[in-house]
């Protein structure tokens, strides 16, 4: 999966990750709340700075 499938893949994803968590956070093991928040640092981080680098390219090609 390349990068910018990835990002666009956690525009959706990560709100549904989150709304989830928080809907069933009665019933999730506390073992997946490492794994789920660190999927969603890494998500969002990952998106951030491919976004960022294409913001990048498109100011500087104008």
């Amino acid at each position: 999966m390349s990068l910018e499938r990835f990002a666009y893949a956690n525009v959706f994803l990560v709100p549904i990750v989150a709304g989830g968590t928080y809907l069933f956070q009665e019933s999730i093991p506390v073992v997946a709340v490492p794994f789920i928040a660190g999927y969603l640092t890494f998500a969002i981080l990952i998106s951030f700075g491919w976004g960022m680098s294409v913001l990048s390219q498109r100011l500087r090609s104008s």
